[in-house]
């Protein structure tokens, strides 16, 4: 069995209509996986789809926990409904599968969040583009969820927890930062549950020959920690009109 394999089909298969979706690519791993539900969040009343290829350990994951995660497949969503796209953890639309024609409508208004892109493409507005330079996108979303206060179930805060950890070695990167280590501790606080991030840690962490655990003591309070940069905070708080929220100033040590 190779590393990617396809969603577990949903319990009802007919068609659905959203007009407010988060997406994020195929090949989904867990920092996609975690940026996902975090977005979620952050638009009530949204829907998240989850690609129909999955990386291996999210597949797992994700058929251990369908019913409380509520994802929706690509297949079920009927397309000229959707009127606002947010993009989480890429920038290319060919990577979006069944919903690149979605991202590339200049009709439905788009919002991206990633930490990887050097260059927007034409379907990015850069005004509606949060780009920050942390090691994991989901530090970036866990900022906002917490400057905002918004509530989250033990379940988000595991997959948020396992996207940082997938995504910065579990801090082992050269890549992690401070507001990665920060973003972990903020997720234990909100409940994350050490025996699953003990389970697809380990995971992970065989396939790249480190293993590590986070504890709370490891950490100080996820503090007021800002955006990474001055360009990072102008388009934070320009795609805050397209959340429809107040804009976050810094991270709250909830």
């Amino acid at each position: 069995m190779g590393e990617t394999g396809r969603f577990p089909r949903a319990r009802h298969n007919e068609a659905m209509r959203a007009e407010e979706v988060i997406a994020t690519h195929v090949n989904t791993d867990f920092d996609a996986f975690a940026s996902l539900l975090a977005a979620r969040c952050l638009y009530p009343g949204s829907t998240a789809v989850l690609p129909s290829v999955l990386n291996r350990n999210v597949r797992e994951f994700a058929r251990l926990h369908a019913d409380e995660l509520r994802c929706v497949e690509p297949a079920r969503l009927e397309l000229d409904a959707i009127k606002r796209l947010v993009v989480v953890e890429t920038v290319q639309a060919s990577r979006l599968g069944a919903l690149e024609p979605v991202a590339l409508d200049p009709a439905v208004e788009k919002v991206v969040f990633d930490h990887h892109a050097a260059e927007l493409p034409d379907w990015v507005r850069p005004e509606n583009a949060v780009l920050s330079s942390d090691g994991a996108l989901a530090t970036t979303l866990v900022g906002i969820l917490a400057e905002r206060e918004i509530a989250v179930s033990p379940l988000e805060a595991t997959v948020f927890a396992l996207g940082i950890h997938e995504d910065t070695g579990s801090l082992t990167y050269a890549s992690a930062t401070r507001r990665d280590a920060e973003a972990l501790a903020w997720c234990l606080r909100h409940g994350a549950r050490q025996e699953v991030l003990a389970t697809f840690t380990s995971r992970t962490a065989g396939r790249s020959r480190c293993s590590w655990r986070w504890t709370a003591a490891s950490s100080a309070s996820f503090a007021a920690a800002r955006p990474t940069s001055t360009r990072a905070r102008r388009r934070l708080h320009s795609a805050a009109a397209a959340i429809r929220r107040r804009p976050p100033r810094s991270f709250a040590a909830a």
